[in-house]
């Protein structure tokens, strides 16, 4: 049966995707006419485990075959900072490419996107500080080898400053990558907490994005579709043997929730955690996931409606559901599947403690407008508290 969206939900709203996609098993041997489209000197840049993975000696094949020449070699490590991406910048201005091949997981792409714009450092400062990039410089294929950022689509790259120490975005539709090839069969040998965490990750990008006031009926829909495949597909794929596993229809909902980060906006779960992350080196997918008890209690109890929709959508709550009783559905299905996947995690846990949580607040920064509920510091503070315990 088809669900059409709520009695008057639809009204006039805006969508926007500059980068072609090409989706599903063995894509990755397509990697190398995708690129030999843009250029024939490319910059190859991949997280560490790159050679380690069954599907990669095929990409190689496919842009050697396809006269692509990989005139230079980079590995992208942890979360990208400035100091990275001017050291990118240098290295593609020394090789002389004309297009970046970038094979890796959310940081290793933001890592390429942020460096495509070939900023010199003082342009660098000036987009960390919000000013948006409207057009492209330097196109980036890029592959994701697991499912969860969505930056494969996404118009944003988040970059540690340095000197600010803070996590800042990189934003606007100049920054998407012009192709992405999203390859399944390229992320079956990731290690079942890689699975885990990236899942998490591209289930909370469905929560917040459907949540977010600036949410759309179209990004509301594509979130309810996300939610239902994450939901189901990364525990299993995450127990499995990976020659076993089908990581197919979680790929399809990352990819999916890429879309809607540039379509809408996170809450708080995320903005929370880009100070966590600067200041303990905690991996994005868990600082994220130690975030969203809270939040969802917080946001159960002051904004249902924002929940209940997506609820209704992704099959947790049918229609006739109070907002509050659909809200607590989900709110149930998200800390089972945390549950279930070992990533129901405290701050604590993490080395943050109590004392930490002013510095937290203080670090914060980005519009928080668009949450459900717009909080206060009092009520940041109030939530990195509670999620000390798990939320």
């Amino acid at each position: 049966m088809i669900a059409f969206p709520e009695p008057g939900l639809v009204g006039t709203f805006g969508f926007q995707l500059p980068t072609r996609i090409r989706f599903g098993p063995g894509t990755r041997r397509d990697v190398g006419p995708v690129a030999a489209a843009h250029g024939r000197r490319a910059l190859l840049l991949t997280g560490a485990s790159f050679h380690s993975n069954p599907g990669a000696p095929e990409l190689l094949a496919g842009l050697a075959h396809a006269g692509v020449e990989v005139v230079e070699r980079a590995v992208g490590g942890g979360e990208p900072d400035d100091g990275a991406v001017l050291q990118l910048v240098g290295r593609l201005t020394s090789a002389e490419a004309d297009v970046i091949v970038a094979v890796g997981g959310g940081s290793v792409l933001d890592l390429a996107k942020a460096a495509a714009l070939r900023p010199s450092r003082e342009r660098l400062a000036e987009l960390l500080l919000g000013e948006r990039v409207e057009r492209p410089d330097l196109p980036v294929v890029a592959v994701p080898p697991t499912a969860g950022s969505g930056a494969e689509v996404s118009h944003g790259a988040i970059v540690l400053d340095r000197a600010a120490r803070r996590k800042r975005g990189v934003r606007g539709p100049g920054v998407a990558a012009r192709e992405a090839v999203v390859d399944p069969e390229l992320m079956a040998s990731a290690p079942s907490s890689v699975v885990a965490g990236s899942g998490f990750d591209a289930i909370a990008h469905a929560v917040e994005t459907a949540a977010s006031r600036a949410a759309s009926p179209m990004a509301l829909d594509l979130a309810g579709i996300a939610l239902r495949h994450l939901l189901d597909a990364v525990p299993r794929a995450a127990a499995a043997a990976p020659e076993a596993r089908d990581v197919g229809p979680a790929a399809y909902a990352a990819m999916l929730m890429g879309i809607n980060l540039a379509n809408s906006t996170t809450c708080l779960p995320h903005r929370l955690q880009y100070p966590l992350g600067a200041a303990t080196g905690t991996g994005h997918a868990v600082g994220v996931a130690a975030l969203t008890p809270a939040w969802l209690r917080r946001t159960a109890a002051g904004a249902p409606a924002h929940l209940a929709r997506l609820a209704r959508r992704a099959g947790l709550a049918d229609r006739s559901a109070s907002d509050e009783a659909a809200a607590a559905a989900l709110e149930a299905a998200i800390l089972a599947h945390l549950d279930a996947t070992g990533m129901r995690i405290r701050l604590r846990d993490l080395g943050v403690m109590a004392r930490d949580v002013p510095r937290l607040v203080e670090s914060g920064e980005g519009t928080l407008h668009n949450d459900p509920l717009p909080p206060s510091p009092d009520d940041v503070r109030d939530l990195y508290l509670a999620s000390l315990e798990g939320g």
